[in-house]
């Protein structure tokens, strides 16, 4: 009511302003009242809609919590009984059925709760629809008696308002003549005032850009100081972490040395005390069969020279060596830079001689020769830009400048991503006044700006061209480049945008506009020249601030790179793992924005100037550039790497041959598997079984298994590990058991001393479904009786064997009998290699010391043994017995704390019975 008193309110005032001012036309005011009377009822409807949904959200949530609260009780009932062990079945059907019906009650009160809510939807809705068509109506009603009224009033209006519409025309007029002449006098005056506020807020605006410049380089300083802070602490760490590394791996060697040694010593004693033996075996054979034998002195000397050369198997590379480097030594009278190209040419990859041999052919100032070595050793390290300078000076010493120049256009091939090679071919011509040669330059310093220009540390190479167009007074240009800069992030970037500053003050406006901003430029005042000033400067600003941005997320990265250049030491392993950071970071900014693709390849060219040698950084650039822009374009990185970088490294060539078979180009992976067989790596493990599973997966198993064969066939060192995968390949892919079995017997007729070997025969044997215990005994007791297995080798088969007997045997003597031969053999062990850990020699001393006695005493001819020795014996078993007993206790216990006991009774205290009878044990 108070809406409709104060519409009629207005309604009237309203008709009777219009009334006084003799308007034709009236407003519908009815219209209008009716229209805020619908809204304002909306409004109301809305929120007591909103009030409602309120309301039952609260009542959901309260009820909720209710039922809650009751679940967690009837929980913590139902789990006090079960703790306390008073259930029983009936009473947990009792819960259940309990559990049910109260779930049964909520189901049907969330039905009946939805139903009714159903219900007063729908009667609110109804009631709301009545009361709207009512309010239609009464509103459709009152319009009809206003129109009616209106029509009446109109035509007694027109009249009067017609004779006061002339009266008001003509008072309008003079009013308007008066209005017009003091707007134009009240215009002149605001322009002159709008002029100066103008000035003014652009005054205000350069301060205000000004200061927000200087609080972003102090908040850029704050925290670069506060990453170089952390960045001292990680080094801080890195280097206390590596010097503790160092110092633990020195100890490491240190003990790894005496062991060594305490080996070499008990092998020569051993030696020593087998040529006694032999020496007495041989006199008293000669007593007994008083037949004529060589002389003793012929045979001592054999043996001798047998066990020297025993003994000298282990040092034969160093033997070799020596003898390498005797012979260069002995070459007479050969030249010293003579010695070197012989090295050079017998072992391209040695740089070292590379080096001396260039050091030495430029002292002695060899035309020939310094040029030949250069060319030589660019063509084996490409990247490496000092010696390509070194070649062109050496042209343009000898007036060669035809030669300067292919060699410097060489080298930008070779080196496309190092500024300081491009720095070099731009200022070939840099003090030349010729035009041509000018605009030579010119052309050389835009080829280099699209090449390496966006190098972090590139302000060698731009610094050159600003000073280079400086000095050709085109400083139009030098503000152009001063612009491309300020969009790069460089190093330098702070220090470039204050030259820029002084550059821009100093100069005229003209030279820092462009050529098409020049030709529309034409100001007809200072202010106005000022004020493009202003803006031309402020839009540089942006540009600054953007791209500080950008540096100081990419400093990170940058400040930790050590070694930007190429060399051939290896690279650090921080710089390696920086390097994947910073691809990642790069990789991941062009997944969100896929315009920064060409500055991320620019990275990955960058860091493949430092990281050239490692085959997984090429791969995973031609993974990248495969995945965002095309195939062909990954393989031409293949390429560079397999023909220049790492053409010696077999990794390269596989990952390049993994990739042409995803890509469908069979053949050429074939190719690169075969050649990697034949020229890089011939005999290579990895390489025979990556090609013949890609046989295989061409669908040929038959030629893949003819590989096989022929690799086993020429192998050497390899042929256990080929041996194994052969195995599993005829059972896996061709079904043969006994072809894997044949694989086997062979290379353990060839190489009967390798454990591993053996390993893997035994496990395929007791892999099968129905395999016999007495044939993998047999296994084992041909194992162990290979002669050549070494010392600790015996110790961890014997182990294997004692875990199998212990396994598999159905007969209690079979495993005595097998513990009777080792008695101090743990199956420990075979814990311990399962978990990686080293095998210690300490816990077969014992064996290996009873086993020589006894070998030694059944030596002689039947004779009863002394007691002293038999003591002697005895003691020393028993000694070592408690020593081997000691340390299976030791990592007994290791063991059990670490994987827990196979069963344990609840309620039994194990820990009481190990402190018991734990001495006892050890002590039996």
């Amino acid at each position: 009511s108070k809406l409709r008193n104060s519409s009629a309110k207005m309604a009237s005032a309203r008709k009777s302003r219009r009334r006084d001012e003799g308007s034709e036309s009236e407003e519908d005011s009815e219209d209008g009242f009716i229209d805020m009377y619908q809204k304002m009822y909306e409004e109301m409807k809305l929120k007591l809609s909103a009030m409602e949904s309120v309301l039952m959200t609260q009542i959901k949530r309260k009820r909720r919590k209710r039922r809650k609260l009751k679940r967690k009780e009837s929980d913590r009932e139902t789990e006090r009984e079960s703790s306390d062990g008073k259930t029983s079945d009936a009473s947990r059907k009792a819960a259940e059925r309990k559990d049910a019906e109260r779930k049964d009650a909520e189901r049907r009160k969330k039905e009946e709760e939805a139903a009714a809510r159903k219900k007063r939807e729908a009667e609110k809705a109804k009631r709301e629809a009545e009361k709207l068509e009512a309010a239609k109506r009464a509103a459709a009603k009152r319009r009809a008696e206003l129109e009616y009224e209106r029509e009446k009033q109109a035509a007694a209006k027109r009249e009067a308002a017609k004779r006061e519409r002339r009266e008001k025309r003509k008072r309008r007029e003079a009013e308007e003549a008066a209005k017009r002449e003091a707007e134009k006098k009240a215009a002149e005056a605001a322009k002159r005032e709008a002029e100066k506020r103008e000035a003014e807020e652009r005054r205000k605006k350069q301060e205000a850009v000004k200061r927000e410049i200087a609080r972003k380089k102090l908040e850029l300083r704050k925290k670069k100081e506060e990453q170089a802070r952390k960045e001292k602490e990680r080094l801080e760490k890195e280097r206390l972490a590596a010097e503790k590394k160092k110092k633990e791996e020195e100890k490491q060697r240190l003990l790894e040395m005496e062991r060594e040694a305490e080996l070499k010593a008990k092998e020569a004693a051993r030696r020593k005390k087998r040529k006694k033996e032999k020496k007495k075996k041989k006199e008293k054979e000669k007593e007994q069969t008083k037949v004529e034998l060589p002389d003793v002195q012929e045979v001592m000397s054999k043996e001798d020279t047998n066990e020297m050369e025993v003994e000298g198997n282990d040092d034969k590379p160093k033997m070799e060596e020596e003898a390498k480097v005797d012979g260069e030594a002995n070459d007479g009278e050969m030249p010293e830079d003579a010695k070197l190209w012989k090295k050079v040419k017998s072992d391209p990859t040695d740089f070292d001689s590379w080096v001396r041999l260039a050091s030495m052919l430029e002292q002695k100032d060899d035309y020939g020769g310094f040029r030949k070595c250069l060319k030589a050793l660019l063509k084996e390290y490409p990247l490496c830009y000092g010696y390509w300078t070194k070649l062109c000076e050496l042209e343009k010493r000898h007036n060669h400048p035809d030669r300067q120049l292919k060699v410097c256009e060489e080298g930008i091939v070779a080196a496309a991503h190092c500024h300081e090679m491009w720095t070099y071919y731009c200022c070939m011509d840099f003090d030349a006044k010729d035009e041509l040669l000018i605009t030579e330059t010119r052309r050389r310093f835009e080829r280099a700006a699209a090449k390496v220009g966006d190098d972090f540390q590139a302000h060698s190479f731009w610094n050159k061209y600003i000073a280079f167009e400086t000095q050709n007074e085109e400083y139009r240009r030098v503000a152009n480049i001063y612009q491309r800069i300020l969009g790069t992030p460089l190093s330098l970037l702070d220090e470039y945008y204050k030259k820029f500053k002084e550059f821009a003050s100093s100069r005229p406006l003209n030279d820092l506009l462009s050529e098409s901003e020049s030709k529309v430029f034409d100001p007809k005042s200072v202010e106005e020249s000022e004020r493009q000033r202003t803006e031309i400067m402020s839009r540089y600003d942006q540009v600054y601030l953007r791209t500080s941005q950008i540096k100081a997320a990419v400093d990170v990265f940058e400040n930790r790179i050590s070694r930007a250049y190429f060399h051939v030491k290896e690279v650090e392993a921080t710089d390696i793992a920086n390097w994947h950071s910073y691809l990642d970071y790069c990789e991941k900014w062009t997944k969100q924005d896929p315009s920064r693709f060409q500055p991320t390849t620019k990275v990955y060219e960058r860091c493949l100037v430092a990281c050239a040698s490692y085959p997984e950084f090429w791969n995973r650039y031609a993974n990248f550039v495969a995945a965002h822009e095309s195939e062909d374009k990954a393989r031409e990185i293949f390429e560079r790497a397999t023909k220049i970088f790492t053409k010696r490294q077999p990794e390269a060539f596989l990952e390049y041959a993994f990739f042409e078979e995803a890509a469908g180009a069979v053949d050429h992976a074939r190719q690169l598997y075969k050649h990697v067989l034949e020229k890089v790596s011939p005999g290579l493990t990895e390489g025979i079984i990556n090609l013949t599973n890609f046989e295989r997966r061409q669908g040929d198993i038959k030629l893949g298994l003819d590989i096989l064969t022929k690799a086993m066939g020429e192998a050497d060192d390899n042929l256990a590990s080929l041996t194994v995968f052969a195995a599993t390949y005829v059972r896996k892919h061709c079904s043969d058991e006994k072809k894997a079995q044949v694989f086997f017997e062979e290379a353990v007729k060839k190489v009967p001393g390798d454990l591993s070997l053996w390993l893997a025969y035994i496990s395929m044997e007791t892999s099968k479904l129905k395999f016999g215990f007495n044939e993998v005994k047999e296994l084992y007791e041909r194992a162990l009786g290979a002669s050549s297995l070494s010392e600790e080798d015996t110790v961890v088969l014997a182990a294997h064997y004692l875990e199998f007997a212990a396994n598999y045997a159905k007969d209690i003597k079979v495993l005595r009998t097998v513990q009777s031969r080792f008695p101090n053999v743990s199956t420990l062990l075979v814990f311990n290699e399962k978990k990686g850990q080293d095998i210690s020699s300490t816990q077969t001393q014992g064996q290996h010391t009873v086993v020589a006695q006894q070998t030694a005493q059944a030596s002689q001819s039947g004779q009863a043994q002394p007691a002293t020795a038999t003591a002697t014996a005895t003691t020393t078993a028993t000694a070592d017995t408690a020593q081997t007993q000691s340390g299976y206790d030791q990592q007994t216990a290791e063991y059990y704390q670490q994987y827990g006991y196979g069963y344990q009774y609840p309620g039994y205290d194990y820990s009481a019975w190990q402190q018991q009878y734990g001495t006892q044990t050890a002590a039996q």
